[in-house]
């Protein structure tokens, strides 16, 4: 994975827009996601286990691009954002709902699960931009729309 940030709404926290390659259940794919975690709110919580610190989750918008060029959009509406500031190491959970997207993925709806874990392997001098590493499950149901 690749990252860079932005401030896309003028609040003060930056987002982070990462670009991920690997391989899915339909072949090849490329996911580009825009999420903003507020990092000053971090917090110890249930949620993640020692001695990682919880980030509050603001906002997060996923592409899929599939082979063929497919897109599928989604619109995360809950997550977890876990990380030990000490080692990069990092896990998450998100819950999003498909907002539709191109090709094959016209008009979907539906709901996805995810979860995963990551390691940022060098941050920029401003520790703004990393570069690293991330594994991931996703589970739910997409329903398209027949032409």
């Amino acid at each position: 994975s690749f990252s860079s940030t932005v401030d896309t709404n003028g609040d003060g926290i930056t987002g982070t827009i990462t670009t991920l390659k690997g391989l899915s259940s339909r072949g090849p794919v490329t996911i580009t996601t825009y999420s903003e975690f507020d990092p000053s709110a971090a917090v110890q919580d249930d949620r993640c286990p020692a001695p990682t610190m919880l980030f509050p989750w603001v906002e997060s918008t996923l592409v899929y691009r599939f082979v063929g060029g497919d897109l599928l959009i989604l619109r995360v509406i809950d997550a977890a954002f876990c990380m030990d500031l000490s080692t990069g190491l990092y896990g998450f959970t998100n819950t999003a709902i498909v907002m539709g997207g191109t090709g094959r993925y016209e008009g979907a709806t539906g709901t996805i699960h995810a979860s995963g874990k990551g390691g940022s392997l060098s941050f920029s001098p401003n520790g703004l931009k990393h570069f690293g590493w991330t594994t991931m499950q996703n589970e739910g149901v997409i329903y398209r729309r027949k032409k």
